[in-house]
């Protein structure tokens, strides 16, 4: 977890300005390794049945008993682990969210944070020089299955909780037979629809690749052969039409606004009148709390990094949305991800 200081050490790093402050930086980006190696060792799983020495935990994983120990003392002091005498367990934080058993989805998803930190963003200076990618994000993705399961890996274990919440506050119009999931990828979004919703089929519009993510809710009983995937570059192919609700989560921060202008357009085209909208970003402005805040100051950067995109406003989203033609946004901020929000509005019945 991120470093943290007591009164002295504040006084001396930022108000004194007595040692450079960016060493704490750099010990939490060490610290987060550390924790990766613990997860990807299987530490954590070693320690969920209960407190065990350092030489009890190497000899389980097969590694060295010096650098096991020297691991488990950092993820001590990191506030993963905690010891009493030679003993170490594992902390609630790690027991939640580092472990096979409480939570593999996330685990597999902290491949992609990995690769993120440790690769792309090694490319940051000359992204920043040229103002464009050094390599483009999508097709670096596609050359490479696994790295693009890794990513897929990622957007899903954000869906999990994302999607009831969307489902749940975001209901959709009367007599809704039809969804689009508009670079829906892993399509848990459209399925999560799906299941709360008698009757609504839905198609996953996204490249090859990434659609491959979704092959599994195919043969999901409980959807019933309601789920379509259906290959294509939403930019250039045709969507379809007559569909009653669109989806487009977490899309428009990799485009430029030409292109969310004309994809919003098409959306809309694509849409019986009626129909609704729900589009999902981190928009850009003020913020619950200086955490969420540098959050989405990292993320533009990151979007600059990989996509050359950006984290946009909310007042960008009400302009492409009422320029083609949809009623007024309604702004939904999610309590599932402080920071996110729903822009949603619908396309008029007539004129």
């Amino acid at each position: 977890m991120p470093l943290t200081t007591n009164a002295l050490e504040r006084l001396i790093l930022t108000r004194l300005n007595l040692a450079p402050a960016l060493l704490l930086d750099y010990f939490s980006t060490l610290g987060f390794r550390a924790a990766l190696v613990g997860v990807r060792l299987g530490v954590f799983d070693a320690l969920e049945k209960g407190p065990r020495t350092a030489a009890d935990v190497a000899e389980q994983l097969g590694t060295d008993p010096r650098g096991t120990e020297s691991l488990l003392e950092a993820l001590t002091s990191l506030q993963y682990l905690r010891r009493q005498g030679d003993r170490y367990a594992n902390r609630p934080t790690a027991s939640r969210w580092l472990t096979e058993a409480r939570d593999p989805a996330f685990v597999e998803a902290t491949r992609f944070l990995e690769m993120a930190a440790f690769d792309l963003w090694g490319d940051l200076e000359e992204a920043v020089r040229s103002g464009r990618p050094v390599r483009a994000f999508y097709p670096w993705l596609e050359a490479d299955p696994q790295r693009s399961a890794t990513f897929q890996a990622w957007t899903l274990w954000t869906a999990r909780d994302l999607a009831p919440e969307i489902v749940r506050r975001v209901p959709l119009p009367g007599g809704a037979q039809r969804l689009i999931d508009v670079g829906g990828g892993h399509g848990r979004y459209a399925a999560a629809y799906c299941r709360a919703t008698a009757g609504l089929s839905a198609v996953v519009f996204d490249l090859p690749i990434a659609l491959r993510s979704a092959e599994d809710l195919l043969d999901e009983p409980d959807l019933d052969g309601r789920i379509q995937l259906q290959p294509g570059d939403f930019l250039t192919d045709e969507l379809g039409a007559g569909f009653d609700v669109a989806l487009v989560i977490n899309i428009v921060h990799g485009l430029s606004e030409d292109e969310n202008r004309r994809l919003i357009g098409r959306v809309s085209a694509a849409l019986n009148p009626g129909g609704r909208i729900v589009l999902l970003e981190q928009f850009a402005g003020r913020a619950p709390g200086p955490a969420v805040y540098a959050i989405n100051r990292l993320l533009d950067l990151t979007y600059h990094l990989v996509l050359k995109g950006r984290t946009y406003r909310f007042a960008d989203a009400v302009g492409w949305l009422t320029d083609a033609g949809f009623g007024t946004p309604k702004r939904i901020n999610l309590r599932s991800a402080p920071g996110a929000s729903l822009a949603t509005a619908t396309k008029p019945r007539s004129g």
